[in-house]
């Protein structure tokens, strides 16, 4: 999985987030996080096209932005669907199209990809001791 920076200049489109102490935040500390990882491979396993992975982490993402007064703007919410689908990507999952949020629930996003496992030989591995 790519850190923040590598995942920033992967894409020039991304540059103007090269400073951006909160997109960075919400890649490193909740996109990436352990617990929030494993929970968008299990939801993407379990779920399959009925829930986005990134709804698992949406309302941490959207608490953090209020917290701090960041404006969670649909360009920036387009990053952050990169952000799960490269998390995704390094566990072996590849995005499929895009639906609506699972049960109705309200999220900062209107719409956000479903994964398919499609790798057997994923560059990361999670362990669940």
């Amino acid at each position: 999985m790519m850190n923040y920076d590598d995942f920033i200049k992967s894409s020039s489109l991304r540059a103007k987030y090269a400073d951006d102490v909160h997109m960075r935040h919400i890649y490193e500390d909740i996109i990436c996080k352990e617990e929030n990882r494993i929970r968008m491979a299990v939801v993407s396993d379990v779920f399959q096209n009925r829930m986005p992975a990134l709804q698992v982490c949406s309302k941490e993402i959207s608490k953090y932005a209020a917290d701090n007064g960041y404006e969670l703007k649909e360009e920036g919410n387009s990053l952050i669907g990169a952000m799960v689908q490269e998390v995704l990507r390094s566990l072996g999952y590849k995005a499929r199209e895009d639906i609506e949020p699972y049960g109705g629930e309200k999220c900062f996003f209107k719409q956000a990809c479903w994964y398919a496992k499609e790798n057997d030989k994923p560059e990361e591995q999670i362990v669940i001791a």
